[in-house]
């Protein structure tokens, strides 16, 4: 059945090539003749779904730019897309529209930061009832809503096939598979789901170990300065303090992509400080080289300066680590094999349960389907840590304790004194 749906898949997918060829070659002479006026010399080269344009030497007017010239060579009108590119488009959208709802805007809600009375609840007796109430506003539930919506159909087809068919239809042929491959090959689906929500959860804990680290070393690094800077020194104590902050909440932006900049250091950092840091397209580095030079131009001795050097550089490792984990994936082959396995595993099922389960074969796959798909993409929401781990709290609780020290430093030179004094 998959290799005869992926034979007419490849039919229509043929034939749609060659339609969008067609309009593709239509849409090249129509850029050649706007090009024409502007003497653009090149070679242009029509692919299937784009238009490259390969220009030696060009003589544009400031009214089209080179920008818009690229968007006019690859912009289509929908209504002039080809069929397939249409489904595939409006397939994608959907999508893409869902996960935004249902995953990627919850995701905030996973920043937890647990207190004393959040623990006693975590831990309590009523846990089972409360989880089993709030299983369908599950956003892991909820999110799985299509995958489980297509397996349960194909499920009550099989089901039609099989128990409702011949009761209509005489000489109708039963599809049934035996349910030995799926006994053999579900300790192999069981290990590649464990071994994926693990190595997610390494990652994951790895990212809130950084987090944790970098809380440490911002409070240890704020108080070496307010100590070991002069006490006249108002000024760098204060600038080392924002810029320290400044850090937690540009890291946080940095590593999560879709938080302005901007309006994360606007509150923090003075005009020219922030313009200066936006200026560098690398802002948590340019402010670790600002907290370098700062520690170099103070008047503190060398073992002074080693100290603190030492805790930039743990600055600049949490950085380098947390790129590491927000750039290298889990090896794509193995999540693709694992999506692929799993998937034809739950769309087969189906066939083998139907001869002992009959109709309960629907709301079983149903079940078996949340279950594993689960599993499965809770690996997947974990495996990038940045945007569910509640750095913002981390960052806050830095800002908050920074200036705690700062604005308690006379207070506390004064009690050291008054010690020594007695």
């Amino acid at each position: 059945i998959l290799y005869l749906l992926r034979g007419i898949w490849k039919k229509v997918e043929l034939g749609c090539e060659r339609s969008e060829g067609l309009q593709m070659n239509a849409f090249a002479a129509s850029t050649v003749r706007v090009l024409a006026p502007f003497h653009v010399t090149g070679s242009l080269t029509v692919h299937s779904r784009r238009v490259h344009s390969n220009i030696g030497t060009a003589r544009l007017p400031s009214s089209l730019s080179r920008g818009r010239l690229e968007r006019l060579q690859t912009k289509q009108s929908p209504s002039r897309m080809p069929i397939c590119a249409r489904f595939d488009s409006v397939f994608a959208q959907g999508f893409s529209r869902f996960d935004e709802h249902f995953k990627e805007k919850n995701r905030i809600e996973r920043r937890n930061v647990y207190t004393n009375d959040d623990w006693v609840r975590h831990r309590s007796s009523t846990r089972y009832w409360r989880h089993m109430l709030s299983a369908f506003n599950s956003q892991i539930v909820l999110g799985l809503l299509p995958a489980v919506s297509f397996f349960t159909l194909v499920a009550a087809i099989v089901v039609g096939i099989n128990v409702v068919g011949p009761q209509y239809i005489s000489n109708l042929p039963v599809l049934r598979l035996p349910m030995g491959p799926f006994n053999i090959t579900a300790a192999s689906l069981s290990l590649l789901l464990v071994f994926r929500t693990n190595a997610s959860y390494d990652r994951w804990w790895e990212g809130r170990k950084l987090w944790g680290l970098l809380l440490i070393r911002s409070r240890d690094f704020v108080r070496q300065g307010l100590t070991f800077f002069s006490r006249d020194e108002d000024h760098m104590k204060a600038r080392l303090v924002r810029y320290t902050s400044a850090f937690n909440f540009a890291l946080k932006a940095y590593l999560r992509g879709d938080e302005d900049m901007r309006s994360e250091l606007e509150t923090i950092l003075e005009p020219e400080e922030l313009q200066a840091a936006l200026a560098d397209p690398h802002p948590p580095n340019h402010i670790l080289f600002v907290l370098s030079a700062m520690v170099q131009r103070s008047n503190m001795n060398t073992l002074q300066a080693s100290r603190m050097d030492e805790n930039i550089t743990t600055f600049s490792d949490i950085l380098g680590a947390c790129e590491r984990i927000l750039k290298t994936p889990i090896p794509l082959s193995y999540t693709r094999h694992t999506s692929r396995f799993l998937f034809t595993w739950l769309a087969l099922l189906p066939f083998a349960m139907v001869g002992e389960c009959g109709w309960l074969t629907v709301p079983a796959e149903a079940f078996i389907a949340v279950v594993l798909l689960g599993i499965e993409d809770i690996g997947v929401q974990i495996e990038e840590p940045f945007s569910v781990l509640a750095c913002e709290a981390i960052a806050k609780a830095v800002d908050a304790n920074n200036k705690s020290l700062f604005n308690q430093q006379e207070q506390a030179w004064k009690l050291a004194g008054e010690g020594m004094e007695e």
